[in-house]
């Protein structure tokens, strides 16, 4: 009878635990050239185990088996676009939720001057604020590196323009000592006056810890649209890392690649 009751304990122990570990599917691969377009974007999405469905939103939505399922390549368009996934299937629990960002590139800019990054993190100078070959979250190539207490970057737009918004896209990555900036200002050149005047700032830093490295776009939306030529933008970094780092008390990098004017 003592055999017995171990046995029957055993087994309940052991579908405890098979329900308590039950495997979740990986999220699914998404494709595409870059997060920034011109007109539009094309994504792809797959997932080859059979018995399963990719289940996809562009509303911002957290995907359900309700949404539509993936069939083809999803067509991105206007100023930007959210791709939410999950794939479904029978034999595991749904997998994590993808999500990616696509922006449109705005504004045409022929030329951005300022400072220039660390020489270990360079890529192609301060052209890589314009070539919308970044969005990836990796110390890819094509990231600018700055332990500078200060960035300073300065648009000429050729002509003037009717503007509502800046946007940057910055690296966070904690576990390579990579933050985002505590603060981001925009100025617009006042041709009658003859100097820059403050538009709008916002405060990235949060000092909370993101999970893993992530791309953060940081949208500075004006309150009412402006005219102007020349823009300046003016970047505050980390110069001490929080007391949670094992970092802690130093400086701080800022990592950013992309620059956009709408």
């Amino acid at each position: 009878m003592k055999v017995l009751l171990v046995g029957f304990f055993c087994w309940i122990m052991l579908l405890q635990a098979t329900a308590q570990y039950k495997l979740h599917y990986a999220m699914p691969v998404i494709q595409y050239k870059s997060v920034f377009f011109t007109d539009t974007a094309m994504v792809s999405l797959k997932f080859e185990q059979p018995g399963t469905t990719i289940h996809f939103t562009t509303n911002g939505k957290t995907p359900t088996e309700k949404d539509a399922v993936y069939t083809q390549p999803i067509v991105v368009k206007g100023q930007s676009s959210t791709i939410k996934a999950i794939v479904f299937g029978s034999e595991f629990l749904p997998s994590d939720v993808l999500v990616t960002s696509f922006y449109n590139k705005g504004l045409a800019i022929p030329a951005v001057t300022g400072t220039l990054p660390d020489a270990k993190y360079k890529a192609n100078g301060l052209n890589s604020l314009t070539d919308n070959k970044g969005g990836f979250a990796q110390l890819n190539t094509n990231w600018l590196g700055y332990t500078n207490d200060t960035i300073q970057f300065y648009i000429d737009l050729d002509s003037k323009q009717t503007i509502h918004e800046v946007a940057l896209n910055f690296l966070q990555d904690e576990g390579s000592w990579i933050f985002l900036p505590t603060k981001i200002s925009i100025f617009a050149f006042n041709n009658k006056l003859q100097e820059y005047a403050l538009k709008k700032t916002v405060y990235p830093f949060t000092n909370l810890p993101g999970k893993g490295s992530n791309c953060v776009f940081t949208s500075l939306r004006f309150s009412k649209k402006i005219s102007t030529q020349k823009l300046m933008v003016l970047i505050t970094t980390l110069k001490k890392i929080p007391d949670w780092h094992p970092a802690k008390g130093e400086h701080a990098w800022t990592f950013i690649d992309e620059l956009k004017v709408y």
